[in-house]
């Protein structure tokens, strides 16, 4: 009597647990956010995809995800993600504890401008983002650490009469100082030369400042542009400073 217990109760584990495995991935469509949508889901929920994967109706290409199952033991989820579409390529693991923190890892990024995902990114600017970080987290919608490397490239201020910027990149390699998060900002080549820093306040909202000045190439457009910041130094370099809350 005591094995037949056993048998039934391997039995019926062994029932719950193909029965989990195979849960349909369209069940996924329904803890979403309410400005995401995932579009004819197949697979399961533990490996799976959403031919269309969108945000506030904008499509963001397709998604492919793994969920780790051993990790929902510790109250967490654990997944490697990819997104693949047609103006942005994206993959990484993602850890998302209590729903309101998340942990990305080994973040790879790329991601074609213009575009109306990003806020305070301009309309009418073209170009290319690229992100390689380390790990990138969020708590509460806001970044709470990050390490890596950021980069916008060939990008170009359209507009009536468009104006080649350059490349530029943001190198993220300290850990918060109260809260703060401090990226230091250079151009790779270009009509412009700058230094400077992105610092990511503790409440959503940013402070980008630093110097610039205009090299040879730098079209008529753009040398107007810069003399609205005000007379350079000896060295030919005028300070600016933007702050914002998000």
């Amino acid at each position: 009597m005591l094995r037949l217990r056993w048998f039934v109760l391997l039995a019926l584990l062994a029932f719950i647990g193909v029965l989990l495995l195979r849960l349909p991935a369209r069940w996924i469509s329904a803890a979403l956010p309410q400005d995401v949508a995932c579009a004819d889901a197949s697979g399961t929920l533990w490996h799976g995809q959403c031919a269309v994967l969108t945000l506030s109706g904008q499509s963001l290409g397709q998604l492919n995800w793994q969920l780790a199952s051993w990790s929902l033991l510790g109250r967490r989820a654990t997944a490697n993600t990819s997104v693949v579409g047609s103006a942005l390529q994206a993959s990484a693991s993602i850890e998302v504890t209590n729903g309101s923190e998340w942990l990305l890892r080994d973040l790879r990024l790329e991601l074609r401008l213009p575009t109306p995902w990003v806020a305070r990114i301009p309309a009418d600017l073209a170009g290319r983002l690229s992100a390689q970080l380390q790990w990138l987290r969020l708590k509460d919608g806001w970044v709470r650490d990050i390490r890596g490397t950021i980069q916008a490239q060939q990008l170009v201020s359209g507009g009536p009469a468009p104006a080649p910027l350059g490349n530029f990149e943001i190198n993220f390699n300290e850990p918060p100082q109260a809260g703060k998060l401090v990226g230091k900002l250079r151009d790779l080549g270009g009509p412009l030369a700058v230094q400077g820093s992105l610092t990511l306040l503790p409440s959503p909202g940013y402070l980008l400042e630093g110097t610039v000045a205009a090299r040879a190439e730098a079209n008529a457009v753009l040398q107007r542009q810069l003399a609205m910041l005000g007379a350079p130094d000896a060295a030919g370099r005028r300070r600016f400073a933007q702050e914002a809350a998000l």
